[in-house]
């Protein structure tokens, strides 16, 4: 796969304690992503994926640019496979 390590599911999460401080009182809670390979899928030579998980933190605002995004693609994938068929 051109030497990337994908992982093919994701989840987002609210985890205790990921937080980013803020100059004066209080701190953001930040939204945890988690990249992972989840049961049934293999890799390039047909084995097991075995890449670790992977994870960032995006800040709400991050979350939400990257959730319009992902629904801005989803539409149009959707539009692509509607114009193959």
């Amino acid at each position: 796969m051109n030497g990337h390590e994908y992982r093919f599911d994701v989840a987002a999460e609210l985890l205790p304690g990921r937080r980013e401080g803020r100059v004066g009182p209080g701190s953001i809670q930040l939204v945890t992503l988690r990249l992972f390979n989840g049961p049934g899928v293999v890799d390039e030579h047909g084995q097991p994926a075995r890449a670790p998980d992977a994870f960032t933190d995006l800040r709400p605002s991050q979350a939400r640019l990257l959730a319009d995004q992902l629904l801005d693609c989803a539409r149009r994938a959707e539009a692509l496979r509607r114009e193959t068929n």
